[in-house]
């Protein structure tokens, strides 16, 4: 377990460096997941939805198409960006070191993790 503890807090001190690139450019990030997965999968939203208007009159068709493309994209970016946004800041603080911790490390109050524990044991306080 100490073996465990101790890689754990080598790791966590490895990516205390990029804790600050991460959260500076974390809308950066989100936007780049959200457009990915719609890359991926435009093509079968795309079909579900020639499926369901399918039997609709022409002029319906491509107008369906046009709002889809115009403004169901649109907003599923914007949804899905603040929404990944918010899960990898949800993650982010929780798991990966903070500007306080790397602050203390760097002016050497943190020196062992007896001081600042990054990582919570049970039964102890956080």
């Amino acid at each position: 377990m100490d073996v465990l503890q101790g890689f754990l807090q080598q790791l966590i001190t490895a990516l205390a460096g990029t804790t600050g690139w991460i959260q500076s450019h974390l809308s950066a990030i989100s936007t780049a997941i959200v457009t990915t997965f719609l890359v991926v999968f435009g093509d079968e939203i795309n079909g579900f939805v020639k499926k369901q208007i399918r039997s609709s009159n022409f002029v319906i068709r491509p107008a369906a198409f046009v709002m889809l493309c115009v403004f169901g994209y649109g907003l599923l970016a914007t949804a899905g960006t603040s929404a990944v946004r918010s899960l990898l800041l949800y993650f982010g603080g929780r798991y990966l070191p903070t500007h306080r911790d790397r602050r203390l490390r760097r002016d050497g109050y943190a020196g062992g993790a007896q001081e600042i524990p990054l990582i919570r044991q049970p039964g102890r306080p956080a």
